[in-house]
Order: C-alpha cells, then sequence, then structure tokens
C-alpha cells in the first residue's frame, strides 16, 4: 500500500476516534467500518442519496445523480493531470 494512502487512513481513523467520543452512548461498535455512519453503524446508500439531495437544495442547484457529480469531477479534472486513474 502506497506510504500516502497509509497517512490518509490513519489521519481517517484519528478523525474517527474523535466521532466516536462525540456519539458517546450513541456510537455503536461494529465490525470496524472503515467509513460508518456518525454513529458507528454501517452506512446505507439511500443515506448517502438523502444528503446529496439535501446538499443541493441547500446550494440552490439543479437536480443531478451524486453519480454524475463523480463523472464531472473526473472529466474537470483530468485535462489538468488531477486525479489520474479515477
Amino acid at each position: 500500500m502506497p506510504e500516502y494512502l497509509v497517512g490518509s487512513l490513519k489521519a481517517h481513523r484519528a478523525a474517527q476516534e474523535l466521532e466516536r467520543e462525540v456519539a458517546g452512548a450513541n456510537w455503536v461498535q461494529g465490525p470496524g467500518w472503515v467509513f460508518p455512519s456518525r454513529t458507528g453503524q454501517m452506512v446505507r446508500s439511500n443515506d448517502d442519496w438523502a444528503a446529496w439531495k439535501e446538499l443541493l437544495k441547500q446550494a440552490c442547484v439543479r437536480d443531478a445523480r451524486l453519480h454524475d457529480a463523480g463523472t464531472q469531477l473526473r472529466r474537470s479534472c483530468s485535462p489538468m493531470g488531477w486525479m489520474a486513474g479515477l
């Protein structure tokens, strides 16, 4: 595993420990999800969808699929050499 990825995962784990402290008694200890919900549970795809729709609404932009946003990001960044391999 590349060293930059190891560092990123360690930083993510430290941030996750803070989320665990904030959640307190609401935290549910699961099997060690890398990207759990704010309470330690598995993230359901519907949760992402609902958060995405709320973000679009708050930003006052047109409705769009989350998948389309990722595709547009790759198209926009590719000519600049960013995000190679995504």
